[in-house]
């Protein structure tokens, strides 16, 4: 309990902690801000691949969860309860039968030891899909195969590094080993058309970042940008065009902001779609 000092409460420091040099502090400076901590917020997170539906991650109360918006100003309906929040979540099943299941990563304790799962929408379940220990997370799925790749991160003698793993979620046991990268700064952005490739952003620093182009059944690769010699710069969320030629990508490449560029994969050329805006392209 709070102690008494004449008519006000103060907050009594817990076992772990020493104070000194700071005054008591009254109670109702704590009720007051609390009220702000326990805020409601909803983020856009994955449309349906069939209907006009979208999942949105929103806080109610301590934790964000899932919830579904069935139609253009319904009311969210949530479909996730757990005591943890939802992390990532990378996408409705994109093949046969499509939007059964989404898959979402979620971690234990705030650990950050992300664990990525399939719900399925019919029955509410959970299935775990990683191993329960590494870290994991950078999921995206395939709409040509409905194949899931992710990062799994870890660390040896040598240093992080990344796994590039890839599952059919409807499997579990299909889990395999595509290729292993040095550094911990790895994650797959988007699957091309076919399916036969992935782009990969090797995030250096804040203002440092790389994309790469793999081969989903090999694991070669070959970096694309930025091309050797530039000079360091930012990238964000490179996805594939819809014909699988070229790819978007967010990038500071000649700005001060971010801005949005298309990138024809022959040429390496840089077209930027964005005007010259004093904000950075999300």
């Amino acid at each position: 309990m709070s102690p008494n000092i004449g008519e006000t409460q103060y907050l009594v420091p817990g076992d772990n902690m020493t104070l000194d040099g700071i005054p008591p502090i009254p109670a109702s400076i704590a009720n007051d801000a609390g009220r702000y901590g326990q805020y409601r917020s909803a983020s856009f997170a994955q449309w349906h691949p069939e209907r006009l539906e979208m999942l949105v991650r929103t806080r109610f109360g301590n934790t964000t969860q899932v919830h579904r918006v069935a139609a253009p100003g319904a009311v969210r309906e949530q479909i996730t309860f757990f005591d943890e929040p939802v992390g990532g979540l990378y996408s409705f099943a994109a093949n046969g039968p499509s939007g059964d299941f989404f898959t979402y990563a979620r971690d234990v304790g705030g650990g950050e030891f992300y664990q990525i799962y399939r719900h399925d929408v019919a029955d509410g379940g959970s299935t775990l899909l990683t191993n329960g220990t590494k870290r994991h997370g950078g999921g995206v799925l395939s709409r040509h195969s409905g194949l899931l790749a992710y990062s799994r991160w870890d660390a040896d003698e040598d240093g992080a590094f990344t796994q590039v793993r890839i599952i059919d979620p409807k499997q579990p046991n299909s889990d395999r080993l595509v290729t292993t990268f040095r550094g911990g700064g790895w994650s797959a952005t988007d699957w091309s058309p076919d399916g036969e490739h992935l782009l990969l952003i090797e995030r250096l620093s804040i203002n440092d970042s790389r994309v790469w182009l793999m081969d989903a059944e090999t694991g070669q690769s070959r970096r694309l940008l930025p091309v050797m010699g530039d000079e360091p710069v930012a990238y964000r969320g490179a996805t594939f065009s819809k014909d699988g030629k070229g790819f978007y990508v967010a990038t500071d490449a000649n700005f001060e902001f971010l801005q949005l560029m298309y990138v024809d994969l022959e040429t390496l050329q840089l077209s930027v779609l964005s005007e010259d805006i004093n904000w950075d392209i999300a």
